[in-house]
Parts: C-alpha cells; sequence; structure tokens
C-alpha cells in the first residue's frame, strides 16, 4: 500500500517485476488484480480484473484506409503496448484503492465526529439540567430558611428579649 500519490508507479514498478519473473518462470499462467474502488455510499466496492494472459479483444479493431506506419515489428509493437497497458492498469488499481482507502478513512472520521458532538451535546444538556437542579435546590433552601427565620421573627414579641413590654 501506498501513504502518497507519489508512490504509486514505484509500487506498480516493484508488482510489475515480481509478476514477469513468476510468469518468465512458469511460476504463475494467470496475474489478476483485486482493488477497492471510491464508492460515495459507505459500502466498499471491489473491483477484479484480470492483466494476464492479455485479452487483446478488450480492444475493437479501428478500420484505416491506411494502415499506422511503425518503427517496430508488429509483434514486439504489441508485447511492448500490452506491457504498458498492465503498468497503467496497476497503477489505476493502486491510485483507485488508496482513494477508496481515504475515503473509509474520511467517512470514519465524519463519523466519530458526529459521535464526539452528540456527544458533547448530552454532556453539555446534562451539565445544564444539574446545574438548573443545583440552582432551585439553592433557592429552596434560602426559602425554607428565610421562611423559618420569618416565623421565627412573627413568634416573638417585640422587647421580649430585654424583658421589658411595649404597653400602652
Amino acid at each position: 500500500m501506498v501513504a502518497h500519490a507519489d508512490e504509486v508507479p514505484a509500487l506498480a514498478d516493484r508488482i510489475i517485476g515480481v509478476l514477469y519473473e513468476r510468469l518468465n518462470a512458469g511460476q504463475a499462467t494467470q496475474a489478476m488484480v483485486l482493488h477497492a474502488v471510491p464508492n460515495p455510499s459507505e459500502t466498499i466496492e471491489v473491483v477484479q480484473r484480470v492483466l494476464w494472459p492479455f485479452d487483446f479483444r478488450r480492444f475493437r479493431q479501428p478500420v484505416h484506409a491506411n494502415p499506422p506506419l511503425v518503427t517496430l515489428p508488429p509483434r514486439r509493437l504489441l508485447a511492448l503496448l500490452a506491457e504498458e497497458y498492465i503498468y497503467a492498469q496497476l497503477c489505476e488499481a493502486i491510485m483507485l484503492s488508496f482513494a477508496a482507502e481515504n475515503e473509509a478513512r474520511m467517512h470514519a472520521m465524519i463519523a466519530a465526529r458526529t459521535n464526539v458532538h452528540n456527544t458533547l451535546d448530552g454532556l453539555i444538556g446534562d451539565s445544564r439540567r444539574l446545574r438548573q437542579e443545583e440552582i432551585t435546590s439553592e433557592i429552596v433552601e434560602l426559602s425554607s430558611v428565610g421562611l423559618a427565620a420569618g416565623a421565627v421573627r412573627r413568634k416573638r414579641k417585640p422587647g421580649a428579649e430585654t424583658g421589658r413590654s411595649f404597653t400602652k
């Protein structure tokens, strides 16, 4: 896997080197590439392509009155073009896989951010509710102390502390 887009050609070169070594040694008869592609939905889409044996039928033959001028023998030219096409397919697969991974990370970060915001909103709401309960408790306590102090004053008669009574 690559960490940056500029690392794609180097990885494709390494894969092509190993692929051609195995094909030339007869260790493999077929090569396929399997990779994820970016998908706007949160599901992962995976694509599979056959790289080798190269299927020349996937390209339609253009009809030319005059064939193109080439400096290489046609078989050699087709072999080189097929190699370049396989390299381009690998680069595309790596880049699409890189983009799909980044997209999946983005979806995960968005989900995490949403979760953090929801949790924060819930905690702020709880904090406000608890503070309101504290304020209400303080008001009730102060009111009950004030009512109790007023009731005590009403029960006492003025001047009772000194032992004097105020009479006319």
